[in-house]
């Protein structure tokens, strides 16, 4: 019994493990790519099997980690639906300024506060909202953030 179930659990991560190479493979394969490595829509060719690939790319600012998946894998979906037929994705930025004057004892100091609202709405649907997660990693100098999906289409 002891046996089976170590065979079992030797067999599970085999194949686990066979699983992840291509995708990582993949992914590398992404991050060298001249057309879509810094974002966009691509078929791309590996070990004779053909993927959609899409990549975007999110300035860092001071989001988190989630926020930068969320908002990396609405604009994946954005520029796989810009490749295919167009977008349903609308988005907007807002940017408010404000300036505070205190006198402290004829001292006067400005405070100045400014505040980036960025709002993403997507529609996509079939298989597009299908596509699995490929990978994120982050540029040379961590200021942007890339996010790819991707889907085998052979």
């Amino acid at each position: 019994m002891k046996r089976l179930f170590f065979l079992t659990l030797a067999l599970v991560a085999l194949l686990s493990s066979a699983q992840a190479q291509p995708q990582d493979a993949l992914l590398e394969s992404v991050k060298n790519h001249p057309v879509i490595s810094w974002g966009g829509c691509d078929i791309v060719q590996l070990e004779e099997h053909d993927y959609l690939v899409a990549v975007a790319s999110v300035e860092v600012g001071t989001k988190k980690l989630p926020q930068l998946r969320t908002v990396g894998a609405t604009k994946a979906k954005r520029e796989l639906l810009l490749m295919i037929n167009g977008s349903e994705i609308s988005s907007s930025t807002e940017m408010t300024t404000s300036e505070d004057m205190v006198d402290i004892d004829g001292k006067q100091t400005i405070s100045t506060v400014q505040t980036f609202f960025e709002s993403i709405r997507e529609d996509a649907a079939g298989w597009v909202n299908g596509m699995s997660p490929l990978g994120m990693w982050y540029s040379d100098d961590r200021s942007v953030f890339f996010y790819a999906i991707y889907k085998s289409i052979n």
